[in-house]
């Protein structure tokens, strides 16, 4: 059999203040062409649909008509959870009947003890979900939190009861949306995902899914932060940060030949990328510059400039003449009393980024790890209550 794994869609998603919603629907006529082409018998979606918990309409209208094309007119059986982005409870809105017609959607943990039977598969989903979900499912009350006030006691606990359901003929498949590290991503550097996003700190280790034979992941933005050879994140259809520039980005095509899996990274091109632009105002609004951007076609631009320029009031107005989508512009400036060159940026990504700066800047050291953990447990506790 052969599947397609994909994740992170983030339908609804804005880019410092630009819709991404076209450049999605072109990522998505891409997806659909490569599955036909590859004749898979199936995908599995492993989370973060939606970028919000209460998307906007065009947002849901635009996942609607894609679930729609790929179940219902390519007739493909769908294997989806929710993650940390989309809101659980109202994405479950629907999902018995949509099981008529084999779309499988799971946003509660009871559901991931339910597995589905497909050919010489059993699939298990396992949607995103916070401890204290956890602890309500098993009848944990908060004077016995202790016993399970982590994700990775609450999954420990959980594969177990997973692993009691594995049928011997089968071969087990986990689709998830959790940050899993092992020796194939102990190096990566959260990027579109901030910590405070996604538990970054209380990571699960990958020892906790050995009896599966393949986990597809959501949750980290590229494939090339999969923990090992049969757990692998997807990564995202598109490019959702500055910082994401270089990655290439796309879908795995899993092709299980007998006992055999090959797993092919296939690249998916925006009809937007995001470029990054440096050197001095005089040099990238050189025409003979401008005339070669401009020829690797349409993108949001974040610019850096070498220094910042003499003359020029209104430096994104006076720029967007030649870029016209700017997404930040950035100016090197030499900061003599602390012997040190910094960057100015108009914006962070996440409120645990604010936070590290706002330390940085004020003491002149890193929050400790500690300190970490204490900050990013209580925007979880904050985000939770929200």
């Amino acid at each position: 059999m052969k599947f397609l794994h994909t994740a992170d869609w983030h339908i609804g998603r804005k880019l410092h203040g630009y819709s991404l919603l076209e450049e999605q629907w072109s990522v998505f006529q891409e997806l659909k062409d490569l599955a036909q082409r590859e004749q898979v018998d199936a995908i599995f979606l492993a989370g973060d649909l939606f970028d919000v918990s209460t998307p906007p309409i065009s947002a849901t209208k635009a996942l609607d008509q894609m679930l729609y094309e790929l179940n219902v007119e390519l007739g493909l059986p769908l294997f989806i959870v929710s993650g940390n982005h989309d809101g659980a409870n109202r994405l479950q809105f629907g999902t018995r009947w949509m099981q008529q017609g084999q779309l499988y959607l799971a946003t509660q943990i009871e559901q991931a003890l339910e597995p589905i039977d497909f050919g010489n598969f059993q699939i298990f989903l396992l949607p995103f979900f916070h401890p204290s979900d956890a602890r309500r499912f098993y009848g944990i009350s908060e004077e016995n939190k202790a016993q399970m006030e982590t994700i990775s006691q609450a999954m420990e606990r959980l594969v177990k009861d997973m692993e009691a359901l594995i049928k011997p003929d089968k071969k087990p498949i986990l689709i998830s949306h959790f940050y899993v590290a092992g020796k194939g991503n102990e190096d990566y550097q959260l990027i579109s995902e901030g910590k405070s996003e996604i538990g970054g700190l209380n990571h699960l280790p990958v020892r906790l899914f050995s009896s599966f034979s393949y986990v597809a992941l959501g949750h980290l933005h590229s494939h090339l932060s999969s923990p090992s050879e049969q757990i692998r994140y997807s990564g995202s259809l598109l490019k959702f940060a500055v910082d994401e520039h270089w990655q290439e980005k796309g879908v795995l095509i899993l092709d299980w030949q007998q006992e055999l899996l090959a797993v092919q990274f296939q690249p998916i091109q925006s009809s937007k990328d995001i470029r990054l632009i440096s050197g001095s105002y005089e040099d990238i609004t050189a025409k003979d510059f401008v005339a070669q951007i401009q020829a690797e076609g349409p993108a949001y631009y974040s610019i850096h400039l070498t220094a910042k320029p003499q003359g020029i009031r209104h430096l994104k107005d006076s720029l967007s003449a030649y870029y016209p989508d700017i997404l930040d512009i950035r100016i090197a400036e030499d900061v003599t009393n602390r012997q040190k060159r910094v960057w100015i940026q108009e914006r962070l990504e996440s409120p645990l980024e604010l936070i590290h700066q706002f330390f940085r800047e004020q003491t002149g050291h890193e929050l400790s790890e500690q300190q970490a953990t204490w900050i990013e447990t209580s925007l979880l506790e904050i985000k939770e209550e929200t």
